[in-house]
């Protein structure tokens, strides 16, 4: 998903940048008028060669300016994208499934199931407990929607996640805080799989993505997961609200089943 988007984005950094081309080794220099304040540029190419383009209402300076953000924008996506790729051609998942896969049949499946399953998930939790009991919540007032258990959480959506995890005896936590690069992120679920009682995965819930603020904050949350090492569909899932606002539990289903339950 990050990739495709990476790739949607380049492609239209691309084609604007043609549009633009005229623009292509032109640079800028500005003088500040002492009496109005205003800023009047000239252009000039590698050459030195100067000519007087307008103040910043002029459109020749508002496409250079244009031109510079959409090749600084594809230079960042082209290095992101290769990023991306060279992780996803290195990286190997180290969930139950995944380690099994790429053993011989004849070492396929040990009996993790065997260790003491409840008492493992116990002292998971109550590992995970402490951690976040390190931290303040953040924004207490809004954890409005109520849960089976007596907890709260900040949307319908959330609540309805929770419920289900706890019906099918997941054992996780919510809000459970963590560092990436120093910085603080509390992602939504933080569940630990049966399989082998001590990989984590996160399920990081969306609103509705017709909404430019939802957008901007996926797509932050996307990085910041990525430079730590979290890629979606392997160790972090992300589900999103319908278009008409409601939400289907689905995929939630589907990481549960696939990914978290010996069962």
């Amino acid at each position: 998903m990050y990739r495709n988007e990476l790739k949607r984005k380049a492609g239209i950094c691309e084609s604007r940048l043609n549009e633009l081309d005229s623009c292509r080794g032109l640079n800028m220099k500005r003088r500040k008028s002492s009496k109005t304040g205003i800023h009047y540029y000239s252009a000039y190419d590698k050459e030195y060669e100067f000519s007087y383009i307008g103040s910043e209402k002029s459109e020749t300076v508002n496409r250079i300016k244009e031109y510079r953000y959409y090749k600084k924008s594809f230079d960042v996506l082209t290095c992101n994208l290769g990023a991306v790729n060279n992780l996803l051609e290195t990286f190997h998942p180290s969930d139950y499934e995944s380690i099994n896969d790429m053993l011989p049949d004849i070492y396929k499946n040990p009996r993790l199931d065997d260790v003491l399953v409840g008492d493992e998930a116990k002292l998971w939790r109550e590992r995970a407990l402490a951690l976040k009991n390190r931290y303040d919540i953040y924004k207490p007032e809004e954890l409005i929607n109520p849960t089976d258990d007596g907890n709260y959480v900040r949307s319908k959506s959330e609540a309805a996640i929770y419920n289900y995890l706890l019906s099918m005896g997941v054992t996780f936590i919510y809000e459970l805080p963590m560092r990436i690069r120093g910085r603080l992120m509390v992602p939504d679920f933080t569940l630990l799989s049966e399989l082998d009682n001590k990989t984590e995965l996160i399920i990081e819930h969306q609103g509705m993505m017709s909404s430019e603020y939802y957008r901007r904050r996926f797509a932050e949350k996307l990085y910041n997961y990525f430079q730590e090492g979290y890629v979606h569909g392997i160790n972090i899932f992300f589900t999103f609200d319908t278009p008409a606002g409601g939400f289907d539990k689905t995929p939630v289903e589907e990481i549960v089943r696939s990914r978290i339950l010996l069962r």
